[in-house]
Formats: C-alpha cells, sequence, structure tokens
C-alpha cells in the first residue's frame, strides 16, 4: 500500500538592502507522531486567508476531491486558517485502518501547493521485522523489505523499483545499536530519494516531494541557477554513498556544483572565498598575492577544471596561488560594478548571473603578455552601449587583461563606489558606522558617504559589502540617491513580477520605472536576482541622463 508521514521545509527568500524583507510565499512542515497518530502541520502563506491540505496515498490523483469525497474515501480532507501573520498550525488525525506505506499531505493555498511525502507504520508492527534488519546484509534487508515491507512502511511498488538503492543505503547507514521504528522510516526514505535520483527522477521532483530527506527545502533550491541544479543532479547521481548521508552529500555536491558551474572567474572566486572555511583552505599564499589581478587569476585557472571533491578544490586553489605569484604586478583594487539579473535600462536585453570586476587599472597585468582591444568582451554585447558611455565619464572601467566582464555580478561595496563616483558624492572621512566596514578597506570612505547621506542605513549594525547585490537593492539606492539631487517621479510603472518585490523597495522600483531608470525584461524586473555589470551600466546611464535632462 502507501503511507508516507514527514515534511518538507519550504523557506523564505529573504533580501538584504537597508533592511531584511521576505518573498510570501506557501511553505509547509509536516511532523507526524507515531505515538498520538497525528499530523502536524505548520507553514506560512498569505495573512488571514486559508489553506486546504488533503491527506492520501502517494500516488493516488488528489484533482478534484472534495471534502465529502475525500473523507468518503482514502483521503482526508481539512482547513486550516492563517492568522494575521501568515502562519498556520494544524493537526489532523489519521484514519483507523489506514494501511502502511507511502503516503502525501498536499497543500493549498490559491495557485500555489506544497506535496510532502511521508512514510507511515503501526509501530507495533515493526519490532519482529525491524529486528531482522539491524542483523542483515544489504540483500537480506531488500528481501525483508519485499516480504516484510507492510509492516515497516515500505511499499512494495517502491521497494520493487528503487530496493536495492535503499537495501544498500539502510545497511551503511544503520546506527551501531540498530534502528528504532522512527530512525528506520527517516533512512528508508531518504535511501527512497537517493534511488529515485540514481533511477529515472529528476533531483527537482524529488526536492518537490522528500527534501526533508536529503537536507534542503524547496525554496532554496528554486532559487538555484538552472546550471547548478544541472550539475548538482550530476553529481549526486554518480555518488557512491556509503558512510556519508544523502543530506550531508547535497551539502557537499551543492558547494562543488556552485564551483562547477561559476559563470565567470569573479562568480568562482566569490563563491570559494564565501566558503573557504568549508573547503578547508590555507589563505597564507593567497593573501600573499599583491594584486587583484593576481588574485583573480587564481580563478582564472581554477575555471578550467571539474571538481568531485574539497580535496580536488584544495589542490587547485594552491597550484594556482603558486601560478600567480609570476602573474601581473600592476593591478588596482576591486570597486564599481554589479550583480546579476535581467536587463535593466532602457538598453534592451538581459544579463547572466557571474561574478564581479571592478574598476581596475586597464595597463596589461603581466609583462610581455599579449596586448588585446580594451574592453574586448563588451563588443556586441547588449550593454556596450551603457558600458562605453561610463568608460567615457571615468565612472567605470576595465580590467588589466582588457576585460570588462559585462554579465559579473557587483557587491554592495562595489555599487557603492559605482553610485559615489557617478553622482560626484565624493568620499567620506572614516567613522564607525558599519562594523563589517573596516578602515582600511578600499570601500570605506565611498560605503560611509552613501551612509553620511542616508541613501544606505544597514542591517543590525552590518553593511554586508561583500555579498551580491540585488536588482530591487540597487534600485533602492538609486532612487535614494536620485532624491538627494532633487529628482522625483510622478509617473510609476509596475512588473508582472511586482507582488515578489518587497515592502521596502517597491516604491524605488515603481518610481524609477516610471522614469525609465530601469526596464526590466519581457515585462519582468526580477527584483531579487542579483545585477550584473551591464545592468548597473545601464541603470547608472539612465540615472545620469535624467539627472542631465532635469
Amino acid at each position: 500500500m502507501k503511507r508516507f508521514k514527514k515534511a518538507v521545509l519550504a523557506g523564505l527568500v529573504c533580501a538584504m538592502c537597508c533592511q531584511t524583507a521576505f518573498a510570501a510565499s506557501l511553505s509547509a512542515d509536516a511532523l507526524y507522531d507515531g505515538q498520538k497518530n497525528k499530523l502536524k502541520i505548520t507553514g506560512h502563506g498569505t495573512e488571514n486567508g486559508d489553506v486546504t491540505v488533503i491527506i492520501l496515498p502517494y500516488d493516488e490523483d488528489e484533482t478534484g476531491l472534495t471534502a465529502e469525497k475525500a473523507n468518503a474515501g482514502s483521503a482526508i480532507f481539512n482547513m486550516a486558517y492563517l492568522d494575521a501573520t501568515g502562519n498556520f498550525d494544524l493537526q489532523m488525525g489519521l484514519k483507523s485502518g489506514w494501511k502502511s506505506g507511502m503516503y502525501k499531505a498536499v497543500i493549498y493555498q490559491g495557485d500555489e501547493s506544497v506535496v510532502l511525502w511521508f512514510p507511515y507504520a503501526e509501530r507495533s508492527q515493526m519490532t519482529e521485522p525491524l529486528s531482522r534488519i539491524n542483523r542483515a546484509s544489504a540483500g537480506e534487508i531488500k528481501n525483508i523489505l519485499l516480504i516484510d515491507g507492510e509492516k515497516l512502511g515500505a511499499d512494495s511498488e517502491i521497494v520493487e523499483k528503487y530496493g536495492d538503492t535503499i537495501a544498500s543505503y539502510l545497511y551503511y547507514q544503520r546506527p551501531d545499536d540498530g534502528y528504532g521504528a522512527d530512525s528506520f522510516l527517516e533512512t528508508y526514505t531518504a535511501g527512497l530519494a537517493l534511488g529515485m535520483l540514481k533511477s529515472d527522477v529528476s533531483l527537482t521532483q524529488i526536492v518537490e516531494n522528500l527534501s526533508r530527506y536529503i537536507g534542503t527545502d524547496s525554496a532554496e533550491y528554486a532559487s538555484y541557477s538552472k546550471a547548478v541544479k544541472t550539475e548538482l543532479e550530476r553529481l549526486l547521481r554518480n555518488a557512491d554513498v556509503k558512510d556519508e548521508s544523502i543530506a550531508d552529500l547535497y551539502q557537499t555536491y551543492l558547494l562543488l556544483a556552485k564551483i562547477n558551474a561559476a559563470e565567470s572567474d569573479i562568480a568562482l572566486q566569490s563563491v570559494v572565498l564565501e566558503n573557504k572555511n568549508t573547503l578547508e583552505l590555507s589563505m597564507t599564499a593567497y593573501n600573499n598575492l599583491s594584486t587583484s589581478y593576481q588574485k583573480l587569476f587564481v580563478f582564472t585557472t581554477m575555471r578550467n577544471q571539474t571538481y568531485a571533491s574539497y580535496k580536488a578544490v584544495r589542490e587547485a586553489f594552491y597550484a594556482a596561488c603558486s601560478t600567480a605569484v609570476t602573474t601581473g604586478t600592476q593591478g588596482g583594487s576591486l570597486s564599481g560594478g554589479s550583480s546579476g539579473g535581467f536587463g535593466g535600462g532602457s538598453v534592451s536585453g538581459g544579463g547572466t548571473s557571474g561574478g564581479i570586476y571592478g574598476n581596475v587599472a586597464e595597463e596589461s597585468g603581466k609583462p610581455g603578455s599579449e596586448t588585446k582591444e580594451p574592453l574586448w568582451d563588451v563588443k556586441g554585447h547588449w550593454g556596450e552601449t551603457a558600458v562605453m558611455s561610463l568608460v567615457e565619464r571615468g565612472v567605470l572601467s576595465g580590467y588589466p587583461d582588457g576585460r570588462f566582464l559585462p554579465d559579473a555580478n557587483v557587491s554592495r561595496a562595489e555599487f557603492s563606489k559605482m553610485i559615489c563616483t557617478a553622482m560626484e558624492f565624493g568620499e567620506a572621512a572614516w567613522s564607525n558606522v558599519f562594523y563589517d566596514v573596516g578602515k582600511d578597506d578600499w570601500h570605506a570612505p565611498y560605503v560611509l558617504s552613501l551612509s553620511k547621506l542616508g541613501v544606505v542605513t544597514g542591517f543590525d549594525g552590518r553593511f554586508l559589502p561583500e555579498s551580491m547585490i540585488t536588482r530591487e537593492d540597487a534600485a533602492v539606492i538609486l532612487y535614494r540617491a536620485m532624491q538627494k539631487k532633487g529628482i522625483s517621479a510622478e509617473e510609476e510603472m509596475s512588473f508582472a513580477d511586482a507582488e515578489v518585490v518587497s515592502d521596502y523597495a517597491r516604491e524605488a522600483v515603481k518610481k524609477l520605472a516610471g522614469l525609465h531608470v530601469i526596464n526590466g525584461y519581457e515585462g519582468r524586473f526580477a527584483p531579487q536576482d542579483h545585477t550584473t555589470r551591464a545592468e548597473a551600466a545601464a541603470m547608472l546611464i539612465n540615472m545620469l541622463n535624467v539627472l542631465q535632462a532635469d
């Protein structure tokens, strides 16, 4: 039969500018209490609304089920009301006579739904077959699941299809003191997730139904790029899962997927440096490199490889640091730039996520190296006009090897310098405003200048200078900067995805759209996407045009 009681947590996406905001979406978590035979469902949705909850066998279709039909058949139908903050809490008893197996809780609100698979078994029936599971080999475990699966909550169809992987996973993950009822069900379901992944089911589908068991949540997974998802699925499919749990492997391979799928040298630099402790990197050789160009060259070198372990990343990092010592003696500090998302500004088109480069000297970094035409990677790019206009004004410049990296992401610190330079706000003297902005940091004069003007305010005493700036955060800073120059907007314009723009950014996005400083892409603004250098250039040049026309 089927039966499944557990949960999938869907988190909330948070955006950082001068405050933290969460994108509204339906999220839920379900926990089954075998002692009380109750399923506890908690979650978040639209405030003062309600959610519909249907519980039924995992392979049955819930489409069109009414309360009357559900409760008269093999399903349970219930509703929960959300409080003023959008939270709900519901406890549901399960039907007596339900057979052990895999079940699902389907939670609806409007057009959104969350499907949570969970295993169900009568604890009193599990004792004897569990005692055999705790003594068995991997092959014997599969036979026990086939013979006594109903007592253990293991559906025969699932075991027949994925039993080899499930049994192997149960064998290698078995605790020294053996499985109890709850730990068995948890491990069995994680083994099912692994078996599905190694068979014919996409990682996206597995995350939708079984995210709890692989150590993630559906909202977080949805935020990854297509390239990261594809690489993560490849790594997990090829994984030899023995001593490590699927949840631990997921986290390991997620970082490796982000490294392997990095869309630019700077994107790779950002991901590696942000995770240097997890990767157990010694930073001595890297910190001893004398120029920003040399440091970036490390990641230019590393992007030529694909990594299957943290050890491989470490070895490549150290080798690249050694090579970079002889590469480039001229460079410059990282400064202006912007993070990725869809094209902003009057220049049509869009960018892809990448890393971030700043304003750096244009001279060649390596003596004797071939000299390319400056900004050669902008030629033919949708943002070429905006970029070249800002270069002519001295707001932006390229990198020592002649690149501009139009599709690279930008940090909050870099965007601050771009705004200060473009708006001629100048540099501010040191003051201890943000505890993560140091006196000797290259970006301090620009961040503090914007802080003094009230253009940025930070969050809990932090500015988060190295975080990539989102499109909506860039809009907020741009709009406040324009207000300091006396510019206001009478017209407003909205995007098809306006409802996902954070509350604090809504006015800025509408006003800048009305001024045609931002235009979005195919009617969308993609507020939580990062801003690319080309997108930032388009926003800035449109802003300067508005200021000049006023």
